[in-house]
């Protein structure tokens, strides 16, 4: 069972294709597009972006959006979307924890979005606190994790015969 940084690294290039991911795009992404649209942000933070779903989002009605994630390899597949769609702005892709971002990102969005990333962190107050630190006042957390419920004990993406496990943490309500 691989550390979320590295598992993340091994699946980053079949992310996209598994059979979760579009479980999520399918059920979870209909929701926080709802959410966004109803605040319209103008500066916002992918928590955890992963491959980039809700920073293409925010992207696509005009929000300047920075994405963080501890996977430089599902942030290289965010920065191939990006040269696909004729962007490139190595800026707003951030290899980093959220449980310890920039000093200089205090108070510097209006949205923050954090997508399935708080079961990845073992102190879920640590990363909390970060994402209130960084939001403006008055702004918007939009956060979302697998129930705690769930039978799941480790993250499994596949693809086809190889296997990669990542720690999970459950953290109650």
């Amino acid at each position: 069972v691989f550390a979320p940084e590295e598992g993340y690294d091994l699946a980053s290039s079949w992310y996209d294709s598994w059979h979760w991911t579009d479980f999520w795009r399918h059920n979870e992404l209909p929701i926080g597009r709802q959410m966004i649209n109803k605040l319209r942000p103008e500066c916002a933070l992918d928590a955890g972006s992963g491959t980039g779903v809700y920073r293409h989002e925010l992207q696509s009605m005009g929000c300047k959006t920075i994405a963080i994630d501890i996977s430089c390899k599902m942030l290289a597949v965010q920065a191939g979307k990006d040269a696909s769609r004729g962007l490139h702005d190595p800026r707003s892709l951030v290899h980093g924890d959220i449980q310890e971002m920039p000093e200089n990102w205090s108070g510097a969005f209006d949205c923050v979005v954090c997508a399935r990333v708080l079961s990845q962190i073992q102190d879920c107050r640590r990363a909390l606190a970060e994402l209130s630190r960084v939001l403006r006042k008055g702004g918007h957390l939009i956060l979302t994790d697998v129930d705690p419920s769930h039978p799941y004990t480790h993250v499994r993406i596949t693809n086809g015969s190889f296997q990669v496990r990542i720690r999970a943490t459950k953290h109650t309500h």
